[in-house]
């Protein structure tokens, strides 16, 4: 809570002598460690994931899509060791030894997978927008944390705030977000 709420980060030093980076990154790390205990992600983060696993998806199949066509352009075959790693991700070419039917189905996937490069678009918009509210939006502060700790203490948790861990509360947390989120109007 000092590191985080002060500024004063000579908490987070287990031994030697970090430098400043070191330990902003430290106080990242355990932020990011906190959130994923509680499983309370923000909204913004859980965008860029779907960013980031969509983006991942595109170029794996962009890179299949690039074998299919140098097969077929070089030696006019196709290529089926693309065609498993393309079904793991929605795309279903089957070779009925027809090269003509081939070329037509690799055809037509790539135009259905256009979808994809419209969904990441729109994705990367709404991230935008998350993003540009999450600057307007108020900050989590030290009073909120304490709320937070107050309300886990209210479900009969013990949380001293000097000897608790990260991990252990993030536990208690994780335990609060789920039942909040069971309560109606939630």
């Amino acid at each position: 809570m000092s590191a985080k709420y002060d500024g004063n980060l000579k908490g987070l030093i287990i031994e030697g002598k970090p430098t400043k980076e070191e330990l902003l990154q430290a106080l990242e790390d355990l932020e990011t460690e906190f959130n994923d205990l509680t499983g309370n992600l923000p909204h913004e983060l859980k965008q860029i994931n779907k960013v980031n696993a969509l983006i991942a998806r595109n170029k794996c199949v962009e890179l299949c899509f690039f074998a299919v066509d140098e097969c077929l352009r070089r030696a006019n075959i196709p290529c089926p060791d693309a065609l498993p790693l393309l079904k793991s991700n929605g795309i279903n070419i089957k070779w009925n030894n027809d090269i003509e039917d081939y070329k037509k189905q690799v055809k037509e996937a790539k135009i259905r997978d256009i979808s994809k490069q419209v969904e990441l678009e729109e994705l990367t918009k709404e991230l935008e927008k998350v993003q540009k509210k999450s600057t307007l939006a108020p900050k989590f502060t030290k009073k909120n944390f304490y709320q937070l700790i107050h309300a886990v203490q209210a479900l009969g948790f013990k949380v001293s705030e000097t000897e608790t861990n990260m991990f252990s509360f993030g536990v208690m947390c994780e335990q609060y977000f789920t039942m909040t989120k069971k309560q109606p109007g939630s």
